[in-house]
């Protein structure tokens, strides 16, 4: 026995199957994000269990790990720190060098009113 293909839809069976089909969307959609965000926290969770479990072994290691990051964090905000001052130097440097050209320009090229007789 063969099933007969329904073509035609009234208004209200089109409108059901769309706020189905929202529905079933959305409800992927939250599933999606959600399982997203467990997986998210299972791995910060497990990453704090592994460390804490190395810490505990071996505190003197810890230390000087940790120790050695921030020291590369200090050395990595220092070099960052002072690419930016050596940019602003050479801005106020570029600028102070077009003014006093200007300046130059100024005294050398002022208009004078000459006066013949």
């Amino acid at each position: 026995m063969q099933r007969k293909i329904k073509v035609e839809y009234s208004r209200d069976e089109l409108l059901d199957y769309v706020k189905k089909s929202f529905l079933l969307l959305l409800k992927g959609s939250v599933r999606i994000v959600w399982s997203v965000c467990l997986v998210i926290a299972n791995v910060c969770l497990w990453t704090g269990r592994k460390a804490y479990g190395f810490i505990q072994k071996n505190p003197g290691l810890s230390v000087a790990i940790l120790f050695a990051l921030m020291s590369i964090m200090t050395v990595a905000v220092y070099a960052s720190m002072k690419e930016r001052l050596t940019t602003a130097e050479w801005q106020r440097d570029s600028l102070k060098v077009k003014v006093d050209s200007a300046d130059a320009w100024k005294a050398g090229h002022g208009t004078r009113i000459v006066e013949y007789r």
